[in-house]
């Protein structure tokens, strides 16, 4: 779907996201990203950045699960 958010997981360790517009909130157990459809909020433990752009996003750590919010 056009501006939705795009995740490529890999196994339960890391998470590509592509297409979100801002960061809401980042902890070592919580990110929030902003979409244009919604928010996108994941939970787990040594949640870590490993990098970002405008585009794209690499989150790395222990994922227990990633929720869509609906606007």
């Amino acid at each position: 779907m056009l501006g939705d958010m795009f995740l490529s997981f890999t196994g339960n360790r890391g998470v590509l996201i592509e297409n979100y517009r801002s960061i809401v909130l980042y902890t070592d157990t919580a990110l929030k990203l902003q979409g244009k459809n919604g928010r996108l909020a994941i939970e787990g433990t040594c949640l870590t950045i490993r990098y970002y752009d405008k585009e794209q996003l690499f989150l790395s750590g222990l994922i227990r699960s990633a929720v869509f919010e609906p606007l």
